[in-house]
């Protein structure tokens, strides 16, 4: 006997987002949508909906087109649709169609025992007959399984309690962003030139100031792969073998991402954000091939900011389409791109341009001592807030 099967009659007039939410918290098998005919179209509410919907819960026919005004109309879409399914499970889903559209679902509901019927609320997901609130944030577990990525969790870094060993480090960092920005640059230039030339010791000549030596006293302490770690008012220097350097905590650009993470956490403006997010991806014979990556994820309300994190000075058009595309692959519209760098808003005059063309948020060195805050203007979506100058792009 095959499988009871639920499938999700949606219905559709105003924004899309409620509906998608619906989809990613309750993960019907199948999702058909009952939409208002002025929300369809290219570009069209329905259009946003229905990409954000993952593939497999797309139904060859997912679309039924009714007059606003029609109680009647509504109601026999409802029940075509459901009589599709006549052994299956079905859920009925109001968001913010208009008022003769819920009132035609409902009526169908009414006459139908087998349906179960919830309103998407503000505060959460109301199932009617009971009238029981069911709250609507959505892990980020949930939210990338739906999306067909298989994430290695044990990769990833979610808590403040995940970054203790780097703790003084990342204070450091956060009192002396600029600084660590520069020297984490030349530190990382002389490595990459002592392994081009087969030599372990590593010398940087620079001026080792106040906020330098706070950096290198806390690398010193947290930073086992830098081994004998020692600097004077003029050089750095340091031993490595094998390019272990270029991969520790500090060279390998690791320590922003880290930063970010520790700065989303003390803010908590989300419901759940991680560091290093890596998808297991299969070739056909079983073996591994490379896998998506995204450094920095953070979901609230079934919403999800994704970012990339470069830690060198010279950004490229892709970096921004690399990110765009992630973004696309989770959820298109439900989604924020960012591209958080190193690098200075001025080291390139076509940066804001990629960024505006590829709609994604640009954070650049100037910025990094407010990335609490500029994540947090990105997650609410309010362009009104500061910092002004962060240019953020409407979702769905």
């Amino acid at each position: 006997m095959d499988k009871k099967k639920t499938i999700m009659i949606s219905l559709l007039g105003g924004r899309p987002l409620p509906n998608v939410q619906a989809v990613l918290h309750l993960k019907p098998d199948l999702v058909y949508f009952v939409a208002s005919k002025d929300s369809i179209g290219n570009s069209s509410n329905y259009e946003k909906a229905l990409q954000a919907i993952p593939n497999p819960m797309r139904p060859s026919n997912p679309l039924r087109a009714v007059n606003p005004y029609s109680m009647r109309e509504t109601q026999a879409a409802c029940a075509e649709l459901a009589a599709q399914h006549p052994d299956d499970d079905i859920v009925l889903t109001l968001a913010s169609e208009p008022k003769m559209m819920t009132l035609g679902a409902y009526e169908f509901a009414r006459q139908t025992h087998r349906v179960r019927l919830c309103n998407m609320t503000r505060i959460g997901l109301v199932w009617l007959r009971d009238e029981q609130l069911e709250k609507m944030e959505i892990s980020l577990e949930d939210y990338f399984k739906v999306y067909g990525w298989q994430v290695e969790w044990s990769l990833a870094r979610r808590r403040l309690n995940d970054l203790a060993r780097y703790s003084e480090l990342l204070s450091a960092i956060a009192g002396n962003i600029a600084t660590a920005c520069e020297l984490f640059a030349a530190m990382r230039a002389e490595a990459q030139r002592a392994n081009r030339a087969g030599a372990i010791h590593r010398k940087c000549i620079r001026r080792v100031g106040k906020a330098e030596h706070n950096l290198l006293q806390a690398i010193q302490k947290n930073q086992p792969e830098l081994t004998h770690v020692r600097f004077t008012q003029q050089s750095i220097e340091w031993d490595c073998t094998d390019w272990a350097d270029l991969n520790s905590f500090v060279l390998s650009g690791d320590w922003l991402e880290a930063y970010v993470l520790h700065e989303a956490l003390r803010g908590t403006m989300f419901y759940e954000c991680a560091w290093n997010i890596r998808d297991i991806l299969w070739q056909e014979q079983g073996s591994r091939r490379d896998a998506r990556q995204v450094d920095f994820v953070g979901i609230k309300e079934g919403q999800l900011v994704a970012a990339s994190c470069k830690s060198n000075f010279k950004l490229e058009r892709n970096f921004f389409e690399e990110i765009r595309a992630r973004a696309d692959q989770l959820g298109k519209s439900m989604c924020s791109p960012m591209l958080i760098t190193a690098a200075e808003r001025n080291s390139g005059s076509d940066l804001a341009r990629w960024a505006e063309e590829t709609e994604v948020v640009l954070v650049t060195r100037e910025d990094l001592p407010h990335i609490g805050a500029i994540l947090k203007k990105v997650i609410d979506g309010d362009v009104n807030a500061a910092p002004k100058h962060i240019t953020i792009y409407p979702r769905m």
